[in-house]
């Protein structure tokens, strides 16, 4: 298998992504066709209020929309934070044979990058277009999982049952 691009979930809107979702979501079929990759890789269960599908699935939906065929997207619908994206998208794959093109905002790549890093796990961080709104708390969010780079921590559990 050759590349495979990730393209990690920001938010959605009962059935339909967020601007900075749709943003990611560009910014990683525009890879998935420039590198001429085998998969594409969307990640993101449910995580926001109102939400009917995963973020996963509604990804997938969107992309399917935008001619990619069904059999070249995987989906990884049961993460509600970074960490678990990661984590439960490279059980999904062989890590060794493959180039990763990892597709989020701007603000969002220090920490998918951080967390790559603690997992030895190698991939071409691409950033996205995303707003400063949501950038302001990315800061602390990075601080958080550096502290807590497995996601055992208080604050991370916390934070996944109040999303669950």
């Amino acid at each position: 298998m050759g590349g495979v691009v990730i393209v990690f979930a920001c938010g959605v809107k009962i059935d339909k992504p967020d601007q900075q979702t749709i943003w990611r979501l560009k910014k990683g079929l525009e890879i998935f066709k420039k590198k001429n990759c085998d998969k594409i890789i969307v990640t993101g269960g449910s995580f926001c209020p109102g939400q009917k599908l995963p973020a996963a699935e509604v990804m997938k939906r969107w992309l399917i929309k935008k001619g990619v065929l069904s059999k070249k997207i995987i989906k990884e619908d049961k993460s509600v934070d970074t960490i678990e994206n990661i984590d439960n998208t490279f059980s999904l794959l062989s890590k060794s044979t493959l180039e990763f093109f990892a597709v989020s905002s701007w603000y969002h790549l220090p920490r998918i990058r951080f967390i790559f890093k603690t997992r030895k796990l190698k991939a071409r961080f691409i950033p996205a277009k995303g707003s400063i709104k949501s950038a302001i708390c990315e800061p602390l969010f990075l601080l958080i999982t550096v502290l807590d780079p497995y996601g055992k921590g208080w604050l991370n559990q916390l934070n996944k049952r109040r999303r669950k």
